[in-house]
C-alpha cells in the first residue's frame, strides 16, 4: 500500500513537472533591442518604437507603452523579427482620437499558437 502511494506521487509529480517543461517553452518569448524616441508633429504627438522578437512564430498583436496600447498590424515589420511602429498618444488627423488607456506595465503581446502571451519589456529611450 506504502508502495502504491509513492508511485501515485511520484507520478503525479511527473506528470506536473513535463506540464510546466512545456508550457514555459511554448511561451519562452525574448524582446531584444527594444528602445523608443518620442516624436512631435504639428498634428500628432507619440513614440516611434524599435524591437526584435527570438521567436518567428511569435506573432505581436499590441503594445503598451507608458500605459497607451495600440494594436501591431504586419505591415510594421521591418525584417523578420524586427518590428518599428508609432504608438500616438494625440493625434489631430484623426477624428475623436483617443488612445486606448491601460494601467499594465510596458510590454508587447503576442500569439502564439493561437494563445496570447504578454511579455513584459522595458524599453530605452534614445534620442
Amino acid at each position: 500500500m506504502k508502495i502504491f502511494k509513492t508511485f501515485q506521487n511520484f507520478s503525479l509529480f511527473l506528470l506536473l513537472f513535463t506540464l510546466f517543461c512545456c508550457n514555459s517553452q511554448k511561451k519562452n518569448i525574448k524582446v531584444s533591442q527594444a528602445y523608443y524616441r518620442t516624436f512631435i508633429t504639428t498634428n500628432e504627438k507619440g513614440y516611434d518604437l524599435f524591437f526584435s522578437v527570438n521567436r518567428v512564430d511569435a506573432i505581436p498583436k499590441y503594445i503598451i507603452i507608458n500605459s497607451i496600447k495600440q494594436n501591431i498590424f504586419p505591415d510594421n515589420q521591418v525584417k523578420i523579427k524586427k518590428y518599428h511602429f508609432r504608438v500616438l498618444s494625440e493625434s489631430r488627423l484623426i477624428d475623436n482620437y483617443r488612445a486606448e488607456i491601460r494601467k499594465k506595465q510596458n510590454g508587447i503581446g503576442f500569439m502564439l499558437d493561437s494563445e496570447e502571451v504578454f511579455v513584459p519589456v522595458k524599453f530605452q529611450i534614445r534620442k
